[in-house]
This record gives C-alpha cells, structure tokens and sequence, in this order.
C-alpha cells in the first residue's frame, strides 16, 4: 500500500498503559479516563453491599443472650429457647395466655422425693424408738423434759444413745446416712453378720445407699432381673443366705449404678474410678461355668453395663450366657426358686427382645 494510502486508514485510540494513567492522575488528579473509573465504582459499590450489615440481622433468629436447659412451659410447648428468668424473655414480649412457670426436672424432682423419704424414715424410726424408751420408764422423765423444753426428736435420740434398739432396727447414727433403698420399698438397714462383706471394693454403707438407690430407681423398674425383697433379705443377712445375692450381683449393680451417678461440685464420689473398681472385681469372682440363679442375674446386668459402654460384641457375650444358662436351670429346677425364677426369666427375654433394636 503506497505512503499515501496509509495516512487515510483510521486507526484505533491506544489506550495509555497503567504506568502512564498514574503519571497522569498524579500530575493531574481532577481528570480521569471514565474506562478507568467505572470498574473501581463498580467493585466500590458490591464492597459497601457486602459490608451493610443490615439485611443479615433482620434474616437471622433472636436467641436469648443466657439459655437455660430447664425451660418454662411455653418455651416447652413452643420448642423455642428460654433464657431461664421469671418471667422469660419471650412470655414478656409475646401475650401468652398461660403464665410463665418453670416445672422442676423428673430426675430433680425424684431425687428430692428420694431424699424427703429416706429423712421421713429415718424420723420415723427415731420417734419409735423413743416411744419404746417411753415403755420402760427408765428414762421417761428425761424424754418428757426433753419435750417440754421444745427439744427435737433428733436431739432426743441422740441423747438416749446407742442401745440395743440400734442393734436390732438398724438404726443409723444421728447426721449420717440411713441404711435404707429409698428408691426400694425394701429396708437394708439390719445387716447381720459384720464381719463379712459382699465387696472389697468399699466398706461404706453410704456409698452402697447411694447406689443402690440409683439402681432400684433408675433400672429396676425398666429392666427387672431378680425379686427385689429376696435380694434384699439375702444383703441384710450377709454370709448367712447367699441364696438370692452374691459378690458378682452387688458389683455387677454398684458399676450399673455408678453410669447413673451425677457429678456435683459438693459430691466427693468419683463414680468413674469407683465403677472401674467394680468392674474389675465383678471380673475376677465371675466364674461363667456357674450356673447360680445370682451368677446368672449378673450376668444379664453386665449386658446392660457393656451396652450403655458402646461394647456391643461383649454386651451380646453376657447375654448369651445368661440366656442359654437360664434355660438350663429352668430345664433342671425342681420348682426350688419359681418365683425368682419367673422374674429372672421374664427379665433375660425382654432383654433379647430389646437385642435387634440395639443391634440392627
């Protein structure tokens, strides 16, 4: 094409370089290109979009700053969170119609109607034995004063001292623990026979209290494996009747009930340590070539313990066991044990009914 040609052809604006617009906005700031200032008010305007706070707030849920896990009841029936004051939150700022109560927790609740029973109890056999105080005349002028001055029956009691009725009623020093299941309608407060014990692992009779009561309140009545007032008859008279209790049963039911222990800041138990110790006990006197109805008990109630442990395969072992040595015994039993029998029957197959919703 001839040089003249060339001077007619349109050529496109080239664009200055990055280095020449700064040059340029630098000499002179009031000029700018609007190719250059269109994508930077762009990308301004999705940067102060995304920094506006105001459509996220109104989108996302008001929950209360403090949330209590007992919550009232319409919180309850209205499955919304509750910041635990009276009233809440939310019965304040919505008309209910129903006021703003809180219902105290079952295992709460349970645990304090335990704890008024056994102090029931216990007052109970204290007013007794001051009334056969009362009976012999030795010191009823001193009862009698006592009273006239307004003096409780604990004080009373614990002036009378310990005598023989503490022996036979199984009456607990003033400020400990009464020996009773509070969770049982059976009483374990007369123990026979001091010197032996059904475990090493303690020899508190507060502790096993304590256990026994988590275990007849919390799995008895859900899982029930044995007559609860033979078992009781054989632990109040120790060594003399092994019929219906034995070592393997009381530790396979005290590692039960410490998995039911709650932890408190005032609790000095360690039910942790102290189930471990349990645990190993029940291993080193469980002999599975017994046949025992009690053997059998325990091991049904360890299938409870390795299951709630997540150790299904052994779990299954237990139950096993107890199952086809059940029906050995039942099979070879001379009606010596129907009623135990029955319950402990009844009780391994519900447990084997249980097994596939456990194990599907």
């Amino acid at each position: 094409m001839p040089p003249r040609d060339l001077e007619k052809v349109a050529l496109r604006t080239i664009r200055p370089s990055v280095a020449d617009s700064s040059s340029a906005s630098a000499s002179n700031p009031s000029q700018s290109t609007p190719e250059s200032t269109s994508p930077d008010r762009r990308l301004k305007r999705q940067t102060d979009k995304g920094r506006d706070p105001g459509p996220l707030i109104s989108r996302r849920r008001r929950v209360p700053v403090s949330i209590t896990r007992n919550a009232c009841v319409n919180c309850k029936k209205a499955r919304a969170k509750c910041d635990g004051n009276t009233p809440c939150s939310r019965c304040t700022t919505r008309a209910e119609t129903s006021p703003c109560v809180y219902e105290v927790h079952i295992k709460r609740a349970k645990e304090e109607l335990m704890k008024q029973i056994r102090e029931l109890r216990t007052k109970n056999r204290l007013s007794e034995r001051i009334f056969r105080t009362l009976q012999s005349r030795e010191k009823a002028p001193n009862i009698l004063r006592a009273l006239s001055n307004g003096e409780s029956i604990e004080s009373i009691a614990e002036s009378l001292g310990r005598t023989g009725i503490d022996e036979q009623e199984g009456v607990s020093p003033i400020g400990s623990p009464s020996s009773v299941v509070t969770g049982s309608e059976y009483e374990l407060g007369s123990q026979i026979g001091s010197g032996f014990s059904w475990t090493t692992v303690s020899h508190d009779s507060a502790t096993f209290d304590h256990l026994f009561q988590l275990y007849f309140a919390w799995v008895h009545p859900v899982s029930t494996l044995f007559s609860e007032g033979h078992f009781v008859d054989s632990y109040k008279f120790k060594g003399q009747s092994q019929r219906h209790c034995s070592s393997p049963l009381v530790n396979a039911m005290c590692v039960l009930a410490c998995r039911y222990h709650t932890q408190s800041k005032d609790s000095e138990l360690d039910s942790d340590q102290l189930g471990v110790h349990f645990a190993d006990a029940f291993l080193a006197g469980f002999e599975p070539d017994d046949k025992s109805i009690t053997t059998i008990q325990a091991a049904a109630v360890m299938f409870l313990v390795e299951l709630g442990r997540g150790f299904g395969l052994r779990a299954s072992s237990y139950l096993r066991l107890a199952t086809e040595s059940i029906a050995e015994l039942s099979a070879s039993s001379n009606d010596e044990l129907p009623y135990v029998l029955k319950k402990t029957i009844q009780g391994i197959r519900c447990l084997n009914v249980l097994v596939p919703f456990f194990f599907p």
